[in-house]
């Protein structure tokens, strides 16, 4: 909040860490602060111009996989765990502080950078995790790099963006559970047990609304099954 004084604009990619985000209670010890009490700073902060927020897919769960694509209207998730719970109400106060100048892009899982190869990921799920972990079998794999976050981020601040965007490919992934198994096999890993506490959403996920302010990814490309 104080840090924005003078700002033209402000710009939160506040997360969890994936590695303290494994199990339903470290969500909940860690979710609220990150996500919602940031968002209580940042939402009315001294700044005038655009108030831009990294939120996730999450929001939905598999609340919305009755409908043939899910866009920015679709239901969202009334499940209890501290992600898409947490993230829903870091939506709401974005909203609230900030209701004519709130950017919300729900992204997809955010690769690129430093981020690993989703090999070396899956040897750590069994080094670390013993092979179980949160996510849903049936949910669709859907990643963006992270050059085109920051670009979307980009081109909300040029202007003429208002609301909430879905941030991912619009191209049709594949499960994760079919994926998953896929790359593990491929690698000599056993396969990984999917405990389906984090649920995702399983049906096409609409960019229609982004694309359509002109935007275009330049980095992303959807998952492949190996072979």
């Amino acid at each position: 909040h104080a840090a924005a004084a003078g700002c033209d604009a402000l710009v939160v990619c506040a997360g969890p860490s994936a590695q303290q985000s494994m199990t339903p209670e470290q969500r909940k010890m860690t979710y609220h602060e990150i996500l919602v009490e940031t968002a209580k700073s940042a939402a009315d902060a001294p700044v005038s111009g655009p108030v831009i927020a990294l939120s996730s897919l999450s929001v939905y769960g598999d609340a919305a996989d009755h409908l043939e694509v899910i866009d920015e209207s679709a239901p969202l998730t009334t499940a209890e765990d501290a992600s898409p719970v947490c993230f829903q109400a870091a939506e709401r106060t974005y909203r609230a502080g900030a209701p004519a100048r709130h950017v919300i892009f729900r992204c997809a899982d955010i690769k690129g950078g430093e981020d690993p190869p989703i090999e070396f990921k899956l040897k750590m799920a069994h080094q670390y995790l013993g092979g179980s972990v949160p996510f849903q079998d049936r949910a669709r794999f859907y990643r963006v790099h992270v050059d085109d976050v920051v670009a979307a981020i980009a081109h909300a601040l040029g202007g003429g963006l208002q609301g909430t965007y879905n941030l991912t490919h619009a191209e049709v992934p594949p499960r994760n559970g079919a994926f998953f198994d896929a790359v593990c096999d491929a690698n000599g890993l056993p396969r990984l047990q999917f405990r389906n506490e984090l649920k995702s959403p399983g049906q096409p996920v609409s960019v229609q609304r982004l694309l359509a302010t002109g935007f275009t990814l330049a980095h992303t490309t959807p998952e492949q099954m190996p072979g």
